[in-house]
């Protein structure tokens, strides 16, 4: 879409408060809560972002850059003035026995289920961007939108599916990061991609 996503730490952390909302405030079981974080959140995040995209996609790479960060402005503030600025204690939502040890460091169970997340994660986007049409349209609509509407595809339609699944992949990864921790921190899970760019 041509934008820099600041903000992606900040929907991350928006689905976390939404699973922590559902989950432990009004006692929906955690599949249920994360469907909705994750597919209901995701979905929708992804098209509000989608919409932001395309009314940046005509102005100078400063102003697209602003208007992201004002995400990882605005949308901790809102937390803040609905929840409370402190952090939350985040329930965790896998196993924390120990499934193994090495050299002195207790692996558990979660530990190893978001490793494997994360590996197969990688391998199915891998494949998707490489074999499938929709994955080529993603990569060809970055290099050059025009060309590959001529060839049949919508560029509108390739970045909204793109917008989707980064977004739907926020939310896992926010929900996760929350549960590896224990705690909902809105302000550490927004700030995240600012840490990974540095």
């Amino acid at each position: 879409s041509g934008v820099l996503n600041v903000g992606h730490g900040a929907v991350a952390a928006s689905a976390a408060v939404c699973f922590h909302q559902l989950r432990q405030e009004h006692g929906v079981p955690w599949p249920v809560a994360a469907a909705v974080a994750i597919l209901g959140f995701g979905v929708v995040a992804g098209l509000l972002m989608e919409q932001l995209a395309r009314s940046l996609a005509h102005v100078p790479t400063s102003q697209k850059l602003v208007a992201t960060v004002g995400l990882v402005v605005a949308i901790p503030a809102l937390v803040a003035l609905l929840y409370g600025p402190s952090a939350k204690r985040f329930e965790p939502l896998l196993e924390q026995e120990t499934a193994f040890t090495i050299s002195g460091v207790n692996v558990t169970t979660e530990n190893v289920v978001v490793v494997v997340f994360g590996l197969l994660s990688a391998v199915a986007l891998y494949a998707f961007f490489n074999r499938s049409r929709l994955g080529r349209a993603m990569r060809g609509v970055v290099d050059d939108p025009d060309l590959l509407g001529l060839s049949g595809v919508g560029p509108a339609r390739v970045r909204r599916m793109a917008w989707l699944i980064g977004c739907s992949f926020a939310a896992v990864s926010g929900i996760l990061l929350a549960s590896a921790q224990q705690q909902l921190d809105v302000t550490f899970l927004s700030l995240l991609v600012v840490q990974a760019f540095g």
